[in-house]
């Protein structure tokens, strides 16, 4: 592994003051089309790890009646599903030429997954697989958000600027998975009580209109 591609070495850099790490953050968050990345990348993974991290079993439990064995299968589908997605989206930008495409697309079609899930009551269990398994494929177009962030920032602010970009999806992961833990317990009647269909419809539609949040202020982004 190496630092720079064949040809190219940057000069080493001195260590810097507390005050010039400081300016260097605050050039980053200064930096021209950062925040729609940002209001982004917060859904973009946070959805699919609210699913494929949370509520996927119990849903499949709940509501379908699923077992340890093939509620494992189905996960394991999905976890799959989301490294083949990875290997799909990474190369993509160079065939169309666009980053922003392929992350509206990918977001696009992400909402419209939640949505069909908020929407169907109790869906058969293929349409539902097909579905679960969608949402980590799909979902790889955050990949592309890290490739549109670092096209931002010089090299020498390429390490603070990546590093603000995944910060985002760090927060969305962090408190998305808490948030519909309270929505889904606004639905139970008593502890320990399974959770009915309408919880889990409920968080799909929060997954949805957040993604769709997120996609209304990255429409004012430009390719880089």
């Amino acid at each position: 592994v190496r630092d720079d591609p064949p040809g190219r070495k940057r000069a080493p850099k001195a260590s810097e003051t507390l005050g010039e790490i400081w300016r260097g953050l605050l050039e980053v968050w200064r930096t021209p089309g950062l925040w729609p990345l940002l209001a982004m990348h917060v859904f973009s993974y946070a959805c699919m790890v609210t699913v494929l991290g949370v509520w996927a079993g119990p849903y499949l439990f709940d509501v379908h009646g699923l077992d340890g064995v093939a509620r494992g299968n189905v996960l394991l589908a999905m976890g799959v599903a989301q490294i083949v997605g990875l290997l799909v989206f990474g190369p993509l930008d160079r065939i169309f030429g666009s980053r922003r495409k392929i992350i509206f697309t990918g977001a696009a079609l992400s909402i419209a997954v939640f949505g069909a899930l908020a929407l169907l009551s109790r869906p058969p269990l293929g349409l539902t697989v097909a579905l679960l398994m969608a949402i980590p494929f799909l979902s790889s177009y955050s990949i592309v958000i890290v490739a549109q962030g670092r096209a931002l920032f010089t090299d020498a602010q390429a390490g603070r600027g990546v590093t603000t970009v995944n910060m985002a999806q760090v927060v969305g992961a962090a408190f998305l998975p808490a948030l519909t833990g309270y929505l889904v317990g606004a639905f139970v009647q008593s502890p320990g009580a399974a959770a009915p269909e309408a919880a889990y419809r409920a968080v799909f539609g929060l997954l949805a209109a957040g993604s769709a949040l997120g996609l209304a202020v990255y429409s004012g982004s430009r390719d880089n």
